[in-house]
């Protein structure tokens, strides 16, 4: 697996922050969530099957073992759970092996949320605790079908959206005790048609953002954009270490 840690330590050189490892369908690395819109998670998985023992292939544990190497950090958004708790696991033997705190190389998952129904796509609570653990972030992804999921089907404006966001914040916060876990993750140029109300593009982002603020007036700012920062940093520190700032 020579080249794969070739390749991530030029993606590093080059100043690539963070890597997805699994996405839409199965590409060898890790298995994924289903995650269209159109589909159950039971057709998806009928129609796209991967294999049931797998979570990282080879491929995928090398390119982590990478990652937290040269310091890019992990994307987990659209993991399986296999592929998540496979992820996890190997982090922290990685942890044990450098002698680092798990807060030294943190996780993210930059398009996700609660899983308040049965989209597998979204995070379990067990997930968001291993996030927070590691000082991570999760951005809440801008898609009515996984953000309403088990919250409502019809689509709303903004103000509905800024309720449904406020129901995801306060769940995180639950598990978490903590506001420093929470971002905004958008995905709005991604496969997610149709975006949550009131949020058809970028220049949406900045309406939302006073909303939040209104809404969280203590931790606003912290969610639209010193957690991710907070973490960013961290990630590019620790690749000035291994000598690729």
């Amino acid at each position: 697996m020579t080249k794969i840690d070739e390749r991530v330590r030029l993606l590093a050189e080059r100043g690539v922050a963070y890597i997805i490892l699994a996405h839409l369908f199965w590409r060898h690395v890790a298995t994924n969530a289903p995650a269209l819109p159109f589909l159950s998670d039971k057709n998806y998985d009928r129609l796209f099957p991967q294999p049931e023992t797998v979570g990282l292939t080879e491929l995928g544990e090398a390119a982590v073992r990478a990652m937290y190497r040269y310091g890019v950090l992990v994307d987990i958004s659209h993991m399986r759970e296999a592929a998540i708790d496979q992820t996890f696991a190997l982090l922290e033997e990685l942890d044990r092996e450098s002698g680092k705190a798990a807060a030294d190389f943190p996780v993210i998952a930059t398009h996700a949320g609660f899983r308040f129904g049965e989209q597998s796509y979204m995070l379990s609570p067990e997930t968001i605790k291993t996030i927070a653990g590691r000082e991570g972030v999760i951005g809440l992804i801008m898609a009515h079908h996984q953000l309403n999921d088990s919250l409502t089907r019809r689509r709303g404006g903004l103000a509905r959206t800024v309720r449904t966001v406020r129901r995801h914040v306060e769940e995180i916060h639950r598990i978490t005790d903590s506001y420093e876990n929470i971002g905004i993750g958008s995905d709005l140029d991604g496969f997610i048609k149709p975006t949550v109300g009131g949020v058809e593009n970028a220049d949406d982002l900045a309406k939302l953002a006073e909303r939040l603020r209104t809404e969280f007036p203590g931790q606003a700012e912290a969610m639209l954009h010193d957690n991710a920062l907070r973490v960013l940093k961290r990630a590019f520190a620790r690749r000035a270490v291994a000598g690729l700032a």
